[in-house]
């Protein structure tokens, strides 16, 4: 199993990542991004944000808040995981829908609108 950006640690199982602080988060973030095949600009531009601000994400930069949950959950005995939904990227879905936003991208290039 190849593991990019992230530490074993965060391992569950395969597709699987304990997210303990927000640098979990944002390499979960990465990850299945670019296991989509998905540049960090096609999806800032379908989510409607700029490329430096995902970019920040992924980086585990998200402000005190999600760092005060993360520990608050922990205190309660609680963890968060990151999973493709259905346990699958197939199942999930997400690289339909980036495929289908890359190939509405490439159209407009070629067509200019």
């Amino acid at each position: 199993m190849v593991i990019t950006g992230y530490y074993w640690s965060m391992v569950i199982r395969r597709d699987e990542y304990l997210v303990t602080v927000p640098r979990d988060l944002g390499a979960a973030l990465k990850h299945f991004r670019s296991a989509a095949g998905v540049t960090q600009v096609e999806a800032a531009e379908a989510m409607g944000i700029g490329q430096p601000y995902l970019s920040a994400l992924e980086r585990g930069k998200f402000g005190s808040s999600l760092t005060h949950v993360l520990r608050l959950l922990r205190f309660v005995g609680c963890e968060v995981v990151v999973r493709p939904r259905g346990g699958s990227p197939e199942a999930s879905g997400y690289e339909r829908v980036f495929a289908a936003i890359r190939e509405q991208t490439e159209r407009i290039g070629r067509d200019g609108h």
